[in-house]
């Protein structure tokens, strides 16, 4: 095994955590919002920041924990970049599996999982395409819902094995989604 695998192994078991299906709360987007001016302040040059995921979608049930994508100009991020995150209490996770992201987490006193791309990324595209396609399409969305709580379940609450279950549903939701962007003229 290579160093680069064994660094990337030692990631995904700091990754790893039990997670839980909560119900909507309406508090997740003004978690958000006060997150977001520091996230800013920290990366200096952020071009947009956006809260996505399930947290984002009225409605939806989630993990509760906030997702928070910033686009940057340029990855990696700077050391300096990077310490005035820590400082806020983010843990730095490299890429955990995903190239072209720089992704953090928080936990206290409210858990916020933080995702960096590169402008005009597709992980960028992506996430939020997801996110306005699930905003738009209230059924899709409690289908996702009563899915991610199966998922959590039959994944034995793993957020590894988690992620894989729902990634096929996420993928087909994608295509939707794309043909809905295409059809309606939005973004």
């Amino acid at each position: 095994m290579t160093p680069s695998e064994k660094r990337l192994i030692r990631a995904e078991r700091r990754a790893e955590e039990y997670i839980t299906i909560h119900e909507y709360d309406p508090q997740w987007p003004t978690l958000f919002s006060g997150e977001r001016a520091e996230i800013a302040a920290a990366l200096g040059d952020a071009i947009a920041i956006e809260h996505m995921g399930s947290t984002a979608v009225p409605g939806l049930e989630a993990k509760p924990i906030v997702d928070i994508i910033a686009c940057v100009a340029h990855l990696p991020l700077s050391e300096e970049q990077v310490r005035a995150l820590n400082a806020l209490g983010y843990e730095y996770l490299g890429e955990s599996g995903i190239p072209g992201r720089a992704y953090f987490r928080k936990r206290e006193p409210h858990p916020f999982y933080l995702y960096i791309v590169q402008y005009e990324s597709s992980l960028w595209d992506h996430n939020l395409l997801f996110r306005d396609y699930l905003q738009a399409h209230p059924d899709e969305a409690r289908r996702y819902g009563s899915l991610k709580r199966k998922f959590a379940g039959d994944a034995g609450h793993s957020l590894l094995l988690y992620s894989d279950r729902k990634s096929r549903f996420i993928s087909r939701t994608l295509e939707r989604a794309r043909e809905w962007r295409r059809d309606s003229g939005s973004h």
